[in-house]
């Protein structure tokens, strides 16, 4: 039964990925980041004070690669770099103008394209799926915290 359970839930990450990021090639002038820069301004767009770390751990890039990422996001004018107070060592992204602007023009795009598939869902079976994408979301931040690896990903 596990086993199954297991399956369930790894057939389940694909399914997510296309109906959010099928086909996401959206024009935005002569702005065009790269998927995993894109999920990096995202991150800290809808994150609370999070080191580079817990971001390259949270998108799945190993740091050294990550880095250089960051850095050339840097140079573009879409972050910046933030040392914390308390631990000169701590570094935290910010987002500039730029980098916001970019951020919003995304979920811009994802509410749209989202809202189209959500099209085809009577009101009932929208109901039926936020209530399901809940229940997940609040198991899943469960899960986190009882591992110790709470992360805020959600501004208030």
């Amino acid at each position: 039964m596990i086993t199954e359970d297991i399956q369930s839930i790894i057939g389940i990450a694909p399914i997510l990925r296309d109906f959010i990021f099928d086909n996401f090639n959206v024009e935005r002038g002569k702005q065009k980041l790269t998927f995993s820069q894109e999920k990096t301004l995202m991150f800290v767009k809808t994150s609370n004070d999070v080191t580079m770390s817990e971001i390259a751990k949270n998108i799945g890039i190993e740091k050294g690669s990550f880095s250089i990422l960051v850095e050339k996001m840097i140079k573009s004018e879409y972050l910046i770099r933030e040392n914390s107070i308390k631990d000169r060592r701590v570094v935290y992204l910010r987002l500039t103008e730029k980098g916001d602007t970019y951020a919003n023009e995304i979920i811009s795009h994802l509410k749209n394209k989202i809202g189209k598939k959500l099209n085809y869902l009577s009101e009932d079976e929208k109901k039926e799926l936020l209530s399901h994408v809940m229940g997940i979301k609040k198991l899943l931040n469960v899960i986190k915290h009882r591992q110790g690896n709470v992360v805020s990903v959600e501004k208030e």
